[in-house]
């Protein structure tokens, strides 16, 4: 590569006025600045834009000369060359080599995860579907920590990692810009109220679902207060209908016994006169029903 900018300097830069020499280390007249010269025409130097625009056609130039090797222009010739044995870049290799991860990880809380790059901080969150936050994946995903790798020319989307019990980094989700609500009702949009009215009744099926998971926890354990002569208390900010969709999903109400043979027969089995409070029988109604 040094010798690419050498050939550079010496066959194209070199040529041009105000050129400032190659390396501290040339030794030929011809590789240093000519200092009197460009002192004498000091006001004849060009602007930064026109240095810029110089150095483009410089550019130009180098790529379109012919190769001493193949006679060929340099830029015909990086345009037409094929190494067969270079592996194929995928989307995932540009991402592993030209992105960022960060060097802690970051808590998803309720208000999504956030990182900050270079003093400028940037909130995401993770969708199910566009402008749809995923609930399932926050429920067993909020405050946990990932690791969050981003594309510093794109901060539009990042990708939510976690490490293993090895180490190793292992891909969660995507995760994007959150949607900005405005919050006077007054300044809001019918799409935005849309959004609102939505996210609210996914809120709702959410706890009731969890509630209904719970309940079959403690059914199936046998510590529902309904098992044990006691009321589980209604959900907090749920309307009748709610609930009573909960109720119906859990069973609530006294659960009979479930009938076993073998216990049953065993309960017989140990049954005495002595057990009875009253001990005599009436001799009619024994007859009445032979």
């Amino acid at each position: 590569i040094e010798n690419i900018f050498y050939r550079f300097q010496s066959q194209v830069l070199k040529k041009r006025f105000g050129f400032t020499g190659q390396n501290i280390t040339a030794k030929r007249d011809t590789s240093r600045p000519n200092l009197e010269f460009i002192n004498a025409n000091i006001d004849s130097l060009p602007t930064l834009e026109e240095l810029k625009e110089q150095y483009a056609a410089a550019r130009e130039q180098w790529n379109s000369m012919k190769h001493p090797a193949t006679g060929i222009s340099r830029i015909e010739m990086y345009n037409t060359s094929v190494n067969e044995a270079t592996d194929a870049v995928s989307v995932s290799d540009m991402v592993e080599m030209f992105w960022y991860t960060t060097e802690k990880p970051s808590l998803f809380t309720a208000n999504g995860i956030e990182i900050t790059v270079q003093g400028k901080k940037y909130p995401y969150e993770v969708f199910s579907a566009p402008g749809e936050p995923d609930l399932e994946w926050r429920r067993r995903n909020t405050y946990k920590k990932f690791y969050v790798q981003y594309d510093p020319y794109d901060m539009s989307s990042v990708r939510l990692l976690y490490k293993d019990k090895g180490g190793a980094m292992r891909f969660e989700c995507v995760a994007s810009f959150p949607l900005m609500i405005h919050r006077a009702q007054q300044e809001q949009t019918e799409a935005e109220k849309r959004f609102i009215r939505a996210q609210q009744e996914a809120v709702i099926n959410e706890r009731i679902n969890r509630q209904v998971v719970a309940k079959d926890i403690e059914y199936e354990h046998g510590v529902a207060p309904e098992q044990n002569g006691l009321r589980t208390p209604d959900l907090k900010g749920l309307g009748k209908e709610a609930q009573r969709q909960i109720d119906r999903r859990t069973r609530k109400y006294s659960q009979p016994a479930r009938p076993s043979i073998g216990r049953d027969m065993k309960v017989i089995s140990n049954v005495t006169w002595d057990s009875f409070e009253k001990k005599e029988v009436s001799i009619r109604k024994v007859v009445g029903k032979l």
